[in-house]
């Protein structure tokens, strides 16, 4: 899925894709270990995009979710999304919104 390219690029984001990165004892996993918890990135770590490569009665590793033993990744929503970059172009919203009485 190629949906979230623009994103990737616009904001600069790591990206990579270990097919076997969630099986334990594979050295992608060891390696997918290592990159989740030897980093300086706020936590959860934010996981983009769905791998669900091993469907097994639902997918096995929920956004990769499940995929290190710490837990320190929080999927989002992003399956199926495109054009991000373009809905993202606009500054965060950083104070609440004023609303109507």
């Amino acid at each position: 899925n190629t949906g979230l390219v623009d994103y990737i690029v616009k904001e600069r984001l790591f990206n990579f894709f270990l097919s076997q990165g969630c099986i334990p004892g594979t050295k992608e996993h060891a390696l997918m270990e290592k990159i989740a918890n030897d980093n300086p990135w706020p936590r959860p770590i934010r996981v983009y995009g769905y791998d669900d490569t091993y469907g097994v009665e639902g997918d096995l590793f929920e956004a990769e979710t499940n995929c290190v033993k710490e837990h320190n990744m929080g999927q989002i929503a992003s399956d199926g999304v495109n054009n991000l970059a373009f809905f993202s172009r606009k500054s965060a919203i950083t104070e609440p919104l004023q609303q109507n009485p």
